[in-house]
């Protein structure tokens, strides 16, 4: 489940998919459709969060002007671009301005990295802010290891990581019926101790199922079926 962001920075992708409202196919590796990942709602809940006062968002300056990019096959409509740099307004928001210091340490990391250069900057911005976590829906990025601040796909609060194994359930446990035996007898007509006694009989007894339930088990299961360590 996802944990409780604590100053998170999102990258502009997350605000892109948050406006056009993505919601992504998701299939397992058999190519079979198991759900949908809902990019523009995670989105919207995590900014209600901050809304609320949870945590605040940590951006970089130039993510106000990367959401802008123009969608040939939509109308442009000069209120919602008003609505747009008037959202990053918001009290919630820390804006971190890209100055020099920020412009050298991403060309650091783009020479360190192969990053594209405004994946550069939005990395070099949240480290110089300190943020936990790096929030972005950018493959480069999600690549990354090793560059001193956590990069993972945003998430809803309590919301269930998909698993895109493919790897069939586990199977359920073989659950055994306790029978309850008859008492063994110790002693025979005459009173003279019996050879067994109740304990013995009954180990003997118990040895004699396991190994017949042993060999039940291999017999009824299917190939390549194997059980996880």
């Amino acid at each position: 489940m996802a944990e409780q962001y604590k100053k998170p920075y999102l990258e502009s992708s997350v605000f892109i998919a948050l406006i056009k409202g993505e919601s992504i196919p998701q299939t397992d590796s058999a190519g079979k459709l198991i759900g949908y990942e809902e990019r523009g709602g995670i989105g919207k809940h995590i900014l209600s969060l901050a809304e609320t006062g949870q945590f605040s968002v940590y951006t970089s300056s130039i993510t106000i002007t990367e959401v802008n990019k123009d969608n040939p096959t939509v109308k442009r409509e000069p209120e919602l671009e008003s609505k747009i740099v008037d959202f990053f307004r918001n009290a919630y928001f820390k804006i971190i301005d890209v100055d020099r210091s920020i412009a050298e340490s991403a060309h650091r990391l783009c020479r360190k990295t192969r990053l594209r250069p405004y994946d550069a900057v939005h990395l070099a911005c949240a480290i110089r802010a300190g943020c936990d976590a790096l929030l972005t829906w950018d493959s480069d990025l999600l690549k990354l290891t090793g560059v001193g601040i956590a990069i993972c796909k945003p998430q809803a609060l309590g919301q269930a990581v998909l698993d895109l194994t493919g790897e069939t359930e586990t199977p359920p446990e073989v659950v055994a019926t306790v029978v309850e035996e008859s008492p063994v007898p110790t002693k025979d007509a005459n009173g003279e101790r019996l050879p067994n006694s109740n304990s013995e009989a009954r180990h003997s007894k118990e040895a004699e199922e396991a190994e017949e339930f042993s060999i039940s088990l291999e017999q009824d299961t299917p190939n390549g079926v194997t059980n996880s360590p």
